[in-house]
Protein backbone atom coordinates (compact mmCIF):
# COMPACT_ATOMS: atom_id res chain seq x y z
CA UNK A 1 0.00 0.00 0.00
CA UNK A 2 2.94 2.31 0.64
CA UNK A 3 4.18 2.01 -2.94
CA UNK A 4 0.68 2.58 -4.30
CA UNK A 5 0.34 5.75 -2.22
CA UNK A 6 3.68 7.13 -3.39
CA UNK A 7 3.14 6.23 -7.05
CA UNK A 8 -0.37 7.71 -6.99
CA UNK A 9 0.93 10.90 -5.43
CA UNK A 10 3.73 11.24 -7.96
CA UNK A 11 1.32 10.56 -10.83
CA UNK A 12 -1.17 13.14 -9.52
CA UNK A 13 1.61 15.69 -9.06
CA UNK A 14 2.83 15.21 -12.63
CA UNK A 15 -0.74 15.44 -13.95
CA UNK A 16 -1.30 18.60 -11.89
CA UNK A 17 1.86 20.21 -13.25
CA UNK A 18 0.98 19.27 -16.83
CA UNK A 19 -2.57 20.56 -16.54
CA UNK A 20 -1.31 23.73 -14.86
CA UNK A 21 0.98 24.47 -17.77
CA UNK A 22 -1.59 23.54 -20.43
CA UNK A 23 -4.57 25.47 -19.02
CA UNK A 24 -3.92 29.20 -19.28
CA UNK A 25 -6.49 30.13 -16.60
CA UNK A 26 -4.44 28.51 -13.85
CA UNK A 27 -1.91 30.95 -12.49
CA UNK A 28 1.51 30.07 -11.18
CA UNK A 29 0.42 30.74 -7.61
CA UNK A 30 -2.54 28.38 -7.88
CA UNK A 31 -0.34 25.75 -9.48
CA UNK A 32 2.13 26.02 -6.61
CA UNK A 33 -0.59 25.78 -3.95
CA UNK A 34 -2.29 22.82 -5.64
CA UNK A 35 1.06 21.05 -6.04
CA UNK A 36 1.83 21.56 -2.36
CA UNK A 37 -1.60 20.17 -1.46
CA UNK A 38 -0.93 17.06 -3.56
CA UNK A 39 2.49 16.61 -1.96
CA UNK A 40 1.16 17.10 1.58
CA UNK A 41 -1.77 14.73 1.02
CA UNK A 42 0.59 12.09 -0.36
CA UNK A 43 2.93 12.47 2.62
CA UNK A 44 0.16 12.26 5.22
CA UNK A 45 -1.42 9.22 3.53
CA UNK A 46 2.02 7.60 3.43
CA UNK A 47 2.49 8.34 7.14
CA UNK A 48 -0.83 6.70 7.97
CA UNK A 49 0.49 3.54 6.30
CA UNK A 50 3.94 3.73 7.89
CA UNK A 51 3.03 4.59 11.49
CA UNK A 52 1.93 1.59 13.50
CA UNK A 53 -1.68 2.57 14.12
CA UNK A 54 -4.45 0.24 15.17
CA UNK A 55 -6.25 -1.19 12.15
CA UNK A 56 -9.49 0.46 13.22
CA UNK A 57 -7.89 3.88 12.77
CA UNK A 58 -6.18 3.36 9.40
CA UNK A 59 -9.18 3.04 7.08
CA UNK A 60 -11.13 6.03 8.48
CA UNK A 61 -8.00 8.20 8.47
CA UNK A 62 -7.15 7.25 4.89
CA UNK A 63 -10.68 8.07 3.75
CA UNK A 64 -10.88 11.32 5.72
CA UNK A 65 -7.44 12.55 4.67
CA UNK A 66 -8.15 11.69 1.03
CA UNK A 67 -11.44 13.60 1.18
CA UNK A 68 -9.81 16.60 2.85
CA UNK A 69 -7.04 16.46 0.23
CA UNK A 70 -9.59 16.63 -2.59
CA UNK A 71 -11.36 19.55 -0.88
CA UNK A 72 -8.04 21.39 -0.36
CA UNK A 73 -7.07 20.73 -3.98
CA UNK A 74 -10.33 22.22 -5.24
CA UNK A 75 -9.98 25.22 -2.92
CA UNK A 76 -6.47 25.86 -4.22
CA UNK A 77 -7.87 26.82 -7.62
CA UNK A 78 -10.24 29.39 -6.13
CA UNK A 79 -7.50 31.11 -4.14
CA UNK A 80 -6.58 34.55 -5.44
CA UNK A 81 -3.04 35.09 -6.67
CA UNK A 82 -1.82 36.74 -3.48
CA UNK A 83 -0.47 35.53 -0.17
CA UNK A 84 -1.84 38.27 2.10
CA UNK A 85 -5.54 38.21 3.12
CA UNK A 86 -6.14 35.01 1.21
CA UNK A 87 -9.06 33.31 2.97
CA UNK A 88 -8.95 30.28 0.68
CA UNK A 89 -5.34 29.69 1.68
CA UNK A 90 -6.24 30.15 5.35
CA UNK A 91 -8.90 27.44 5.03
CA UNK A 92 -6.36 25.11 3.39
CA UNK A 93 -3.85 25.75 6.20
CA UNK A 94 -6.55 25.05 8.82
CA UNK A 95 -7.45 21.77 7.10
CA UNK A 96 -3.79 20.73 6.93
CA UNK A 97 -3.30 21.61 10.58
CA UNK A 98 -6.38 19.58 11.50
CA UNK A 99 -5.04 16.57 9.59
CA UNK A 100 -1.64 16.80 11.27
CA UNK A 101 -3.09 17.14 14.76
CA UNK A 102 -5.52 14.28 14.14
CA UNK A 103 -2.70 12.00 13.00
CA UNK A 104 -0.57 12.90 16.04
CA UNK A 105 -3.52 12.34 18.38
CA UNK A 106 -4.42 9.03 16.77
CA UNK A 107 -0.80 7.90 17.00
CA UNK A 108 -0.71 8.67 20.73
CA UNK A 109 -4.01 6.89 21.34
CA UNK A 110 -2.78 3.84 19.40
CA UNK A 111 0.36 3.70 21.56
CA UNK A 112 -1.68 3.77 24.77
CA UNK A 113 -4.13 1.10 23.61
CA UNK A 114 -1.38 -1.46 22.93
Amino acid sequence: MKKVTLLSGITLLIANLLLGTIISGIGGYNLMVSSLVVIYTTVILYLVNVISLKDGFKVPLLLMFSFIGVISYILSFFAPNRFVDNWWLIIIVILITFETLLLLLTNEISKKIK
